[in-house]
């Protein structure tokens, strides 16, 4: 099962600063769990190479100016069961291309396996995190300017570990494998300028400094058979 979160967050810098800097973060999760019974030199495919893809939207150019865009993976494919009755051991290996658009940016690889005695109990977890931060200035320096043209662009795109989850196992367990993580996507931006606080009060003083001087000429003047008597 996937589902998709769209979080934001706003951070301004305040005082004398024209421009506040914030950020937009949006995140697909993961989960999925299978049991297997397995026997002796077995290897399959836990998750296939489509599983971890998520859809995102594009940068919204009305908020202000791109700065960055971040891709954070955090991933954990855990073994939780018990060694059947000959032994042996389980194998969870990752080894594919990250990619945003279709396009791979890095590469991860990772693995771990566990051994027991027949009966056993076999519990482990293969975390597999990944972050990764794009300058828009450095687009076709550091990284393939396609990346920028992707997420500034008009359609929405995807970001996806392209290759299966797989598992071996050598002997022979009853075992569940709990698939779990998330991809987020972070857009960092100016946004655009907004009026000081300052400025903002001496604005309001200046409205209400004007009201009063124009009430104050609208009040008729006094005539002299208005005015009290007073003692002679």
């Amino acid at each position: 099962m996937k589902s998709i979160r769209l979080l934001t967050a706003a951070f301004g810098l305040c005082g004398a600063f024209p421009a506040h800097a914030q950020t937009t973060v949006q995140t697909v999760e993961f989960n999925f769990t299978e049991n297997y019974n397995e026997a002796a030199a077995t290897t399959f495919t836990h998750v296939g190479s489509s599983f971890f893809t998520g859809s995102f939207a594009p940068f919204d150019a009305s908020l202000g100016t791109l700065d960055s865009f971040v891709v954070s993976w955090n991933l954990a494919n855990a073994v939780d069961g018990t060694f059947g009755g000959s032994g042996g051991s389980v194998l969870i290996e990752l080894d594919g291309g990250l990619t945003l658009n279709g396009i791979s940016y890095t590469t991860v690889r990772n693995g771990n396996s566990r051994g027991g005695a027949p009966g056993s109990a076999v519990a482990y977890s293969v975390p597999t995190i990944s972050e990764t931060t794009f300058l828009v200035s450095a687009a076709g320096e550091t990284y393939d300017p396609r990346l920028l043209d992707a997420v500034a662009g008009a359609t929405s795109f995807g970001l996806s570990y392209a290759s299966p989850v797989t598992v071996q196992v050598s002997g022979s367990a009853v075992f569940d494998v709990i698939t779990s993580g998330a991809v987020s996507l972070t857009y960092n931006y100016t946004a655009s300028a907004v009026p000081e606080p300052a400025s903002g009060a001496m604005l309001l003083g200046g409205f209400a400094g004007m009201g009063a001087m124009m009430r104050r000429r609208r009040r008729p003047a006094l005539r002299p058979s208005d005015k009290s008597d007073g003692l002679q």
